[in-house]
């Protein structure tokens, strides 16, 4: 924390140039942003990129679609990181608004640890659930996996954190990852402040 304390000698300077409040303020000096740089980090025009440029995405959509019109029971599972959390809501009320009820499991880090688990996979079996939708985790769950193929339950990955071109990936109905879909134009994991 000292070094930080050392290092931002101008948050009140910044806090009234850019009328932000110190969070921001702090965030903008640490990155020695100038203000073109900052209007375009904070600007309301984001990028979105066709979901189709996902190599899987046809058949995540087909799963999804099947589920909602023979009225299965739909799981997300998150995860309980604040991208984890905030796709987790953004995937339910994305449902709802379509008039689908779906159950949402956000992992307990301490006694869940992290991603799809077996002893998750087997409670949601037994409430019902047909169709699993992992956010942002998932590309390592092959025992959870192999688990819900074993129980007739369907598993759609959306994850985007690093695994090897070598690694075995779990054999779940669809992986929608940036890294595995040439046509994706972004691949970077994530954008660090």
């Amino acid at each position: 924390m000292k070094y930080i304390k050392d290092t931002l000698q101008h948050t009140d300077q910044v806090m009234q140039t850019y009328h932000v409040n110190s969070l921001l303020a702090k965030v903008i000096e640490s990155k020695n942003m100038g203000l073109r740089e900052y209007e375009k980090f904070v600007s309301p025009h984001l990028i979105y990129h066709d979901f189709s440029l996902f190599s899987e995405a046809d058949l995540a959509l087909e799963r999804i679609h099947h589920a909602i019109e023979e009225h299965e029971k739909i799981a997300i599972y998150g995860d309980y990181d604040c991208d984890g959390i905030l796709s987790t809501a953004i995937l339910v009320q994305a449902f709802k608004e379509l008039g689908v009820e779906v159950g949402f499991h956000i992992p307990n880090r301490f006694t869940d640890g992290y991603g799809l688990n077996v002893k998750r996979v087997k409670q949601m079996a037994e409430k019902g659930y047909s169709l699993i939708i992992t956010v942002d985790n998932g590309i390592k769950a092959n025992e959870a996996v192999e688990e819900a193929n074993r129980l007739g339950v369907d598993v759609i990955i959306t994850d985007h954190h690093a695994f090897n071109e070598s690694d075995e990936l779990p054999d779940s109905q669809a992986i929608i990852h940036t890294k595995m879909s040439v046509d994706y134009p972004f691949k970077e994991r994530f954008y660090c402040l």
